[in-house]
């Protein structure tokens, strides 16, 4: 090589390092933000935060009602002893507040909306010890006990529609947004900066193909089949030239390729 060449070759490494020291740092702090921003997405959005946030409106309604707790436990032992006494409910399933909860939706679709509501609140008190349950035991969070994201989307619905309504539109959004963040940080996976430098010694070998399956032998240099053999500057001056190599190389029989690692990521 010239060494007006090597110049070139030199300062197109030089460009290749000072772009990387500019590009990669920009790439890394791009996807983690994206990263960070679809975390945070998926999380919001995820099936117990859902159910959570179900709970807290229904809470929130419960709160606004205006209600007599003395009116609420009434009403829940009377529900209680309605559903009991139409279905074989065990003992143990009667004394546990958690049942109740997780069985409300379903038992007490025939029960109207009012009843529905005064009913929901006496079990959303209930696990906030401030309705008298009698024999039944309670836990303190509504959320642990229902069943299903459906059934606290559900009474969720019941008790405060607009709300409900609200926040589902807010989860659409969220969905659309988390979509776009995962294609986003896809399409940045695919477009992460590769830059390199040559690294070239003077020994290397060059590489030839043999894509027949036994070996070639051409100009006193043997060519194992099916793989690549290396040979040295020596022998590639005397291989180019000669007839047999190259109408092998034009049948594509025979094909400079190299084993070695030219080169380096930057």
């Amino acid at each position: 090589m010239t060494t007006s060449t090597m110049k070139k070759v030199e300062a197109f490494n030089e460009a290749a390092k000072a772009a990387a020291e500019t590009i990669r740092p920009l790439y890394e702090s791009a996807r983690a933000d994206v990263e960070a921003e679809r975390d945070t997405l998926a999380a919001s959005t995820d099936m117990q935060t859902k159910i959570d946030t179900y709970t807290q409106i229904i809470v929130e309604a419960v709160e606004a009602l205006d209600v007599r707790e003395e009116t609420l436990s009434t009403a829940l032992n009377q529900y209680v002893a309605a559903i009991a006494s139409g279905r074989q409910l065990s003992a143990t399933n009667q004394r546990n507040g958690a049942f109740w909860i997780a069985t409300f939706n379903r038992y007490s679709r025939d029960w109207g909306q009012p009843a529905r509501i005064k009913l929901l609140a006496a079990l959303v008190r209930a696990t906030q010890g401030r309705v008298d349950a009698g024999v039944i035991d309670f836990p303190d969070s509504l959320a642990k006990s229902l069943e299903s994201l459906q059934d606290a989307e559900q009474l969720a619905e019941l008790i405060a529609p607009e709300k409900t309504e609200s926040y589902r539109k807010k989860l659409q959004r969220d969905a659309g947004k988390l979509l776009k963040a995962q294609r986003l940080l896809d399409a940045l996976a695919q477009a992460e900066p590769r830059l390199f430098t040559t690294d070239v010694s003077d020994d290397a070998a060059v590489g030839i193909q043999n894509n027949r399956a036994g070996q070639v032998s051409v100009a006193g240099v043997a060519l194992a089949g099916g793989t690549i053999t290396e040979v040295s500057a020596a022998e590639f001056d005397k291989l180019r030239n000669h007839p047999m190599y190259i109408a092998m190389t034009q049948d594509g029989t025979l094909r400079i390729t190299s084993t070695a690692q030219l080169a380096v990521a930057v």
